[in-house]
């Protein structure tokens, strides 16, 4: 067996471990640092063969067997869904919840969760059409009765650009406007969008609202000042004229990667 040491750091992702035994490879937590610039990921890359090429003999994995605090697993899914329940609950106006549209589980666990507290889940477009991709009807879908769609004005100048006016179309069924959400914000948990910190239909809906946060989150991340600031203080600039509205966003995530109890019941 060899091993080779491509590179060792202390933060969570830029380490890369190679291990080599009887032709097959294995690298172990490859990734970015947190400060990786948004340009030229490329030549950020270790040189490993196989990660510019085809190469049947890697394989690379996500266990986090050297961090700390991971002996006993990570929450799951069911585990966030039961918080995800008992914050909404607390919650006396409209409950965002900021993930992301491409983390699917995610989703269906926000939008059980909602249902659990009497509540209807907001999508924007994009979500809609990320759900509509997956071809699977038992996953959320924009023209069920518990789902209702909004689109934030930046969207809507996208849409419009763009011409995605059949995207629209198609999942325009149980639209609200920005009159209407006032009327809904009680009843309603919302996925939230950076674009909405600047919408007006958004900011008339603020009193009573929380926020969670569902992403992983460094504060040495490379997010923008702006993000990196509201989620480190909850500070939402621009709202209400020139006064800040303070909105403290809370943390309910959990690790994407396979811990070492996970381990046994992989194939």
């Amino acid at each position: 067996m060899r091993v080779r040491i491509h590179r060792g750091t202390k933060e969570i992702g830029g380490t890369c471990i190679e291990v080599e035994s009887r032709g097959k490879r294995i690298v172990l937590d490859v990734g970015l640092p947190l400060d990786a610039p948004d340009e030229g990921h490329e030549f950020l890359l270790p040189q490993v063969p196989g990660f510019r090429d085809h190469d049947d003999s890697l394989l690379m994995e996500g266990t986090t067997i050297g961090r700390a605090g991971t002996g006993a697993g990570f929450a799951t899914e069911t585990d966030l869904e039961k918080e995800f329940v008992r914050k909404i609950k607390q919650t006396k106006g409209i409950h965002f919840v900021w993930t992301s549209a491409q983390n699917i589980d995610r989703i269906v666990t926000i939008f059980r969760a909602a249902k659990r507290a009497g509540r209807v889940l907001v999508i924007d477009l994009y979500t809609a059409v990320i759900l509509e991709a997956t071809g699977n009807n038992n996953i959320p879908q924009s023209g069920w009765g518990e789902v209702k769609l909004f689109i934030p004005q930046r969207q809507r100048v996208h849409i419009k650009k763009n011409e995605l006016f059949n995207d629209l179309e198609r999942h325009n069924v149980n639209r609200v406007y920005p009159q209407q959400l006032p009327r809904l914000s009680s009843r309603a948990v919302m996925l939230f969008r950076s674009m909405m910190m600047t919408d007006k239909g958004v900011k008339s809906i603020l009193d009573g609202a929380v926020l969670s946060y569902s992403m992983f989150y460094n504060p040495a991340s490379h997010l923008n000042q702006k993000k990196r600031r509201f989620l480190m203080d909850g500070s939402w600039s621009g709202i209400e004229g020139n006064k800040e509205r303070v909105l403290r966003p809370f943390f309910i995530t959990t690790s994407g990667q396979i811990s070492i109890p996970s381990l046994p019941a992989c194939p």
